[in-house]
């Protein structure tokens, strides 16, 4: 009995000191064709009430509209929270804040399966469809004009494009959109997207084959999709796609064909062409004698007055402009040389000066230097030393360091050998205090 007392007590003892555990959520289609979001909870025991759902980064509490129901199941080790989506919530996201017992709270965003690509995926074969009313969806966007609503397109039902017709996904997209404000082209790629994966490749919507039909959703399904994820989803796939063209582009190998440059050109049919029967192609002839038969050497003659003047008035001006740097050149170097001459010239001359002034000459004797003056120590002392005063000096330093046994050891010797009874009567003042 004691022994299962104490159990359940460290249990219970656990439980309260224990962290709550939240796990990520899972979602699933229940059989009502719901969105169900599962949550594990560990170390807390739950009861009606004790979870509350707020807006996401908020401490209002959550529109309820959305929710269909919450429910809480209990095993052994743990309890699942569920919450049960409305048929009627069409966005590809749910975002809250769930908060337990006001001790743990948690922000928390989904990203939901999308009602459209469920329907695909569930019917790819079927060519059926049912037509699905108009839902009002109240939102913050300003209301849409009677003439609009009037001009929309009547594209109540899914299309079908054949692999014919498939261009690129923008242009597809644009071409649906015609003039419809009430859908922008980011929603018709996106579901275009959703609703075809398989058409797709490396899951790019910038990759779309050619061999495949594609399937259109309608105005209305197009309408439910969330502008704003598929903005931003298809932004993410076309700067990845880009970042990989980089790639990719860094590594090619540039392989670029010899350019063939033709200095002949033909500008008269009447051009004198050599025969081909003239050049010689005997056996017996080696290859340096064919070489110089059928090798020809044109001399171009030019017979003019004016051209021969200009050339031999380039070649006198080249010529006069060479001599004229020659003769600066020189007359530079000249005056180099000229002024380094002269100021090594006063160097030396100062130098000389310089040597002369240090050899003066007195007409009387001078007298000598005494330095008795400048000593402060008498001439005849000598200075010898005291090994008693150094030994004193070392154990005041030990004391001051505050290693206490080492000046203890030098104070009791310092004591029995020296003589000088100054320094014993110090060394012994000083040994009583290390004592203390």
């Amino acid at each position: 009995m004691l022994r299962h007392l104490l159990l359940f007590l460290i249990f219970s003892s656990t439980n309260i000191f224990a962290d709550i555990l939240l796990s990520s959520p899972k979602i699933k289609l229940n059989a009502q064709d719901q969105r169900v979001i599962e949550l594990k909870i560990q170390n807390a025991d739950l009861r009606d009430g004790d979870i509350l759902l707020k807006e996401y980064k908020t401490d209002n509490i959550i529109d309820e509209t959305n929710i269909d129901y919450t429910l809480i199941n209990s095993f052994d080790s743990y309890q699942i929270f569920t919450i049960a989506l409305s048929k009627d919530y069409d966005e590809d996201y749910f975002s809250f804040k769930i908060s337990i017992k006001d001790s743990f709270s948690k922000d928390i965003f989904i990203f939901l399966p999308s009602k459209i690509r469920n329907f695909y995926q569930e019917n790819p074969d079927t060519k059926t469809y049912e037509t699905i009313t108009p839902k009002k969806i109240e939102s913050n966007k300003q209301p849409v004009s009677i003439s609009k609503i009037q001009s929309k397109p009547s594209n109540s039902e899914p299309q079908i494009l054949k692999a014919s017709e498939i261009t690129t996904v923008w242009s597809m997209a644009k071409k649906i959109k015609g003039s419809n404000e009430n859908i922008s082209i980011y929603q018709i790629m996106w579901s275009i997207y959703l609703g075809n994966k398989e058409a797709f490749l490396n899951e790019n919507i910038n990759l779309i084959r050619k061999d495949i039909d594609i399937i259109v959703p309608s105005n209305t399904q197009i309408e439910n999709v969330s502008y704003e994820i598929a903005r931003d989803s298809i932004l993410r796939m076309n700067e990845s796609f880009s970042q990989s063209l980089k790639s990719a582009s860094k590594s090619l190998l540039i392989l670029t064909a010899p350019k063939i440059i033709d200095d002949v050109e033909e500008t008269n049919n009447n051009e004198i062409k050599e025969d081909a029967s003239q050049v010689s192609f005997d056996e017996n002839i080696d290859p340096k004698t064919l070489i110089e038969e059928n090798t020809r050497q044109i001399s171009i003659g030019l017979e003019n007055e004016a051209l021969d003047n200009l050339l031999d008035k380039e070649i006198q001006s080249s010529n006069q402009e060479q001599n004229s740097f020659e003769v600066f050149d020189i007359i530079f170097i000249s005056l180099i040389s000229l002024a380094s001459g002269a100021l090594l010239a006063l160097i030396f001359i100062q130098l000389r000066n310089i040597r002369n002034s240090k050899n003066i000459e007195y007409d009387f004797e001078e007298a000598l230097d005494d330095n008795s003056i400048l000593s402060s120590m008498p001439s005849d002392l000598s200075i010898e030393n005291n090994k008693d005063q150094q030994q004193f000096d070392l154990a005041v330093t030990y004391y001051e360091m505050n290693d206490k046994s080492s000046a203890k050891n030098i104070l009791t010797n310092l004591i029995k050998d020296t003589e000088d009874d100054e320094i014993k009567t110090a060394s012994q003042a000083l040994l009583i205090k290390v004592d203390q």
